[in-house]
């Protein structure tokens, strides 16, 4: 079954049926079996029993408590299903499981006592006393009952639903400790609980008084069917456990026997026995996927390493054509050093010349850097002068410019005075007029102010008041004329002095324009005085950068040269070495010619052993290739 379908339905529904059954067969069993044994002698009591209500009560407790067992065992599987199957998931569905598993045996049986408790309180409640008993007090016989219902209903169907639930969840993994119950348990607890069902159903109906009152041929007729069903219980029961064990034998029988004929390609075994065996199955599943494993990698490495070996015989052969070749090689060495050795001695004499001529070289290079840095100071000298007058000309272009804005400035001021004073000689023309027409106007006001004191003569006593008046326009008339004939000679007067200041002002307007004009000139050159200079010293700045660079380059040659001539002086020396070490290397290739002759014939051994190798690891190849393992 897929996970998929796990998680819909993990369980089928006939398990669900025996859980029930599990729980309730002493509620649901009890009237009838007490009817059969002669516990009730008449269907009114039968009827009676049925119908209690604490006995109902008990059938719905037992129904509560199978239905939450339903619950629990389907919520196990899906759980786990869902989970990441890790250790812990693991541990907590087997805890459970196993939880499960005992309380499904101690509840029902808690249940069953219950059963008979509650069935004897009803009657005594109702003051009932069952016909059988003959006033005898019948509760210890119906909690015996109860008992040997439970164990001998209750038991087959806890067999049942265990080997159902334990085929659906072969999938989660156990060990030892997490086993519900050994092999020896399941079998112990089958007998005993068997045992003293049977024990007990037997026992009751010969310690029902009727029963006995009824003579032997009766008790018999009775003892007969439960011994009956006492065989069908125990030759069931057994069946089941025996089949089981059976199948995990034989599965794991199955596994062995592909052991043995190396055959590694069969699936895992399904664990439907949650005990010992299927401890066993598990492991052996374990053992044959890891030692398929083992055997994969071990026919793996063995094909890389007959690779490998057939890549170094190859080798081998190719290091014994190689190191003949470096025989070969030695030989011709040995006879250039000999030729090198005279080419050494040529080539330390043709050196020693060489470091006289560098020696020379090196003279000649330190004169010249000498002159290069004094040429180089003459012309940094020659740029801080240049730069200092180019100095002084920002300055001089800076004052002429102040001087240039002040010429514009006054000459703007000027042209400002003479509009000014053309202004003012027009105003003072105005006031002229103005001072002519108050003179006239005085003179009327004294010719009318004399017409007013004549007619006020004529007018006698009546116009001396308007005589007064007339007198006093006259005197203001005369007074207004006086005033106006001196304002007149002061503007005269002022318009001369304005008609000078206006021609002194055009006077120095003209030099303004004068200054103007050469402050524009002065700018001009020293602008093209400024240019030149600056032109002078950029190049003379390029021609210091490059003086600083023939510096450079100087002091460059120098240090090569100087590098060339301890070059030179080591490799005089080495040249010395040289042909020292040549004699000594010449030496060398005798004994190493002695040593390849010692690696041809270690390699002639190697070759040997390789082969040999080869042939050990081809056969455990083929001894592999017996095992059939499964393909990747």
């Amino acid at each position: 079954m897929s996970d998929s379908k796990k998680t819909k339905e993990p369980l089928p529904f006939f398990v669900y049926i025996m859980i029930v059954l599990l729980y309730v067969s002493p509620s649901l069993f009890f009237p009838t079996i007490a009817y059969f044994i002669g516990f009730i002698s008449t269907p009114q009591e039968y009827l009676l029993v049925s119908t209690l209500p604490l006995g109902l009560a008990m059938f719905v407790i037992s129904l509560a408590f199978a239905a939450t067992a339903c619950i629990v065992q389907r919520k196990v599987i899906i759980d786990y299903v869902n989970s990441d199957r890790s250790d812990e998931a693991c541990i907590k569905a087997n805890k459970i499981h196993k939880l499960l598993c005992t309380t499904n045996i101690a509840v029902p049986v808690t249940l069953g006592v219950l059963v008979a408790v509650l069935v004897y309180v009803n009657l005594n409640m109702n003051g009932y006393k069952l016909a059988a008993f003959r006033n005898q007090d019948p509760l210890a016989n119906m909690i015996f009952l109860s008992i040997a219902i439970t164990f001998l209903t209750s038991l087959l169907w806890y067999i049942c639903q265990i080997r159902m639930i334990e085929t659906r969840i072969s999938f989660i993994p156990f060990n030892k400790k997490q086993i519900p119950l050994t092999i020896m348990q399941r079998n112990i607890f089958t007998l005993v609980f068997g045992a003293v069902g049977a024990i007990l159903a037997l026992m009751i109906v010969a310690l029902v008084p009727a029963n006995l009152e009824k003579g032997t041929f009766f008790l018999f007729g009775k003892l007969v069917p439960i011994g009956i069903y006492v065989v069908m219980f125990f030759s069931v029961s057994e069946y089941l456990l025996s089949s089981d064990v059976k199948h995990c034998i034989t599965t794991i029988l199955d596994t062995v026997s592909k052991f043995t004929d190396r055959d590694y390609t069969m699936e895992d075994s399904p664990i439907v026995h949650r005990s010992e065996l299927g401890l066993i199955i598990q492991h052996m599943n374990t053992l044959k996927n890891t030692t398929s494993e083992l055997f994969k990698e071990i026919k793996d490495d063995t094909k890389n390493t007959i690779r490998v070996t057939d890549d170094l015989i190859a080798n081998m052969g190719t290091t014994t054509e190689s190191v003949s070749s470096i025989s070969g090689a030695i030989d011709s060495v040995k006879n250039e050093m000999t030729n090198q050795s005279a080419g050494v001695e040529e080539t330390s004499a043709t050196i020693s010349q060489m470091l006289s001529s560098l020696q020379e070289l090196d003279n000649a290079i330190s004169n010249q850097a000498a002159g290069v840095t004094q040429s180089s100071a003459a012309v940094e000298q020659m740029v801080a002068n240049i730069n200092s007058v180019t100095t002084i000309l920002e300055k001089n272009t800076n004052d002429i410019n102040q001087l240039d804005r002040a010429s514009e400035n006054g000459q703007q001021t000027v042209k400002t005075a003479v509009t000014t004073a053309n202004h003012v000689l027009q105003q003072s023309a105005g006031i002229l007029q103005a001072t002519s027409i108050i003179q006239t106007l005085a003179n009327r006001t004294n010719l009318l102010a004399m017409n007013a004191a004549i007619e006020s003569a004529h007018a006698g006593e009546a116009g001396k008041g308007f005589a007064v008046v007339a007198e006093e326009i006259r005197k203001l008339a005369e007074q207004s004329a006086s005033q106006s004939k001196t304002i007149d000679e002061s503007l005269q007067t002022l318009s001369d002095s304005i008609s000078d200041i206006e021609s002194d002002i055009r006077k120095v307007e003209v030099v303004f324009g004068t200054i103007y004009e050469l402050a524009q000139k002065v700018k001009n050159q020293n602008a093209v005085i400024e240019n030149a200079m600056e032109e002078q010293t950029a190049g003379n700045q390029q021609v210091l950068e490059a003086m600083h660079s023939i510096n450079e380059s100087t002091v460059l040659v120098k240090n090569n040269s100087s590098q060339m001539l301890s070059g030179g002086e080591q490799i005089a020396t080495e040249m010395k070495n040289l042909s020292d070490v040549t004699g000594q290397i010449n030496t060398n290739m005798q004994e190493i010619d002695g040593y390849s002759q010692q690696i041809t014939d270690a390699v002639t051994v190697s070759s040997s052993s390789i082969d040999t190798t080869e042939r050990t690891l081809k056969v455990l190849l083929t001894k592999l290739d017996v095992f059939k393992l499964k393909e990747e």
